[in-house]
């Protein structure tokens, strides 16, 4: 488990992190989100002891992880997948890295057949392509067995078929118990893989709740009906609270009221329906409306002239 307890961190007069608490469960996949420059990589950083807290703590499994006697098979990270030896091969990274707490080549044969890198485990880790580093990393990151497993951005660099793995390597961990806390910017893969979401922008936790909680919390949530009474039932729900669009005559588009809502008054009402929806945003669709005050950093589009 970790717990983040009123965590602070400045860096001079920019405060990174501002008073947040949080607690990662063991058993689910969480998902750590926010903007460019919100305070994921210092949080994440602040766990592992590598930047020291201006007030606050972070703890796994009740202490600090500095104090932990064997790190590596308490808590696996991966904060940089390239962070390595760059003139070490792939088995001579995992060996060195095992080494410091008793684990042998039968383990580090084992992590290369798990990431998918044995047929490349006598290569340099400087020649590898990014998705190649995020297996390695991964592989470094579990080779102690640990209990708490803590990855920023595992998926960069991967293909359909390494990101459908490492979903399923996640989901695989959690439901062995173990905690699993992870950073991403993909949010259509996030969207499939965590079960419970920690949101921050500008150092501040915005959102601490369940991916269904989570997407339910966004105004964009709406109900599409299909009727040939369409325009009896559109009159029948129309309230200060409640918008409603059609594109077409036996079409409408309802927000500000739930489906079973409008099933039940078009059941007292004798009002027949062909469809009844109720269509939720997309994860990113909820993010972007959550954070939309909390980016830091803002790009534009400008039209482009003609090549004369």
């Amino acid at each position: 488990m970790i717990e983040v307890d009123d965590l602070t961190k400045q860096y001079g007069d920019v405060t990174a992190v501002d008073a947040i608490t949080f607690t990662v469960r063991p058993g689910i996949v969480t998902g750590f989100l926010g903007p460019n420059g919100a305070g994921k990589s210092t949080t994440m950083r602040t766990i592992l002891g590598l930047d020291r807290p201006t007030s606050g703590t972070a703890t796994v499994n009740g202490r600090a992880f500095r104090a932990a006697k064997a790190p590596l098979t308490e808590l696996g990270a991966m904060l940089e997948a390239k962070a390595v030896d760059k003139g070490r091969s792939a088995r001579n990274h995992l060996l060195a890295v095992g080494a410091t707490i008793g684990v042998g080549r039968r383990r580090v044969d084992e992590m290369l057949d798990m990431v998918g890198l044995a047929d490349v485990a006598t290569k340099n880790a400087g020649g590898f392509s990014l998705g190649m580093s995020q297996r390695l990393g991964i592989a470094t990151a579990l080779i102690g067995n640990p209990g708490v497993v803590m990855l920023d951005e595992p998926v960069n660099g991967l293909d359909p078929d390494g990101i459908l793995w490492i979903r399923n390597l996640l989901q695989q961990l959690a439901a062995e118990g173990r905690t699993v806390f992870v950073s991403s910017h993909l949010m259509s893969e996030m969207e499939l893989t965590a079960e419970h979401l920690i949101v921050i922008g500008r150092g501040r936790i915005l959102a601490d709740i369940s991916m269904e909680g989570f997407i339910a919390m966004s105004s964009q949530h709406r109900v599409v009906v299909e009727s040939p009474d369409a325009q009896k039932l559109r009159d029948l729900l129309v309230g200060p609270d409640v918008s409603i669009t059609s594109t077409e005559p036996s079409r409408l588009e309802i927000e500000g009221i739930t489906a079973p809502h409008v099933g039940e008054v078009a059941a007292a009402n004798g009002v027949v329906l062909h469809q009844l929806a109720d269509i939720a945003p997309s994860l990113e669709e909820a993010f972007m409306e959550l954070t939309a005050d909390s980016v830091t950093f803002h790009g534009s589009v400008s039209a482009q002239g003609s090549a004369s």
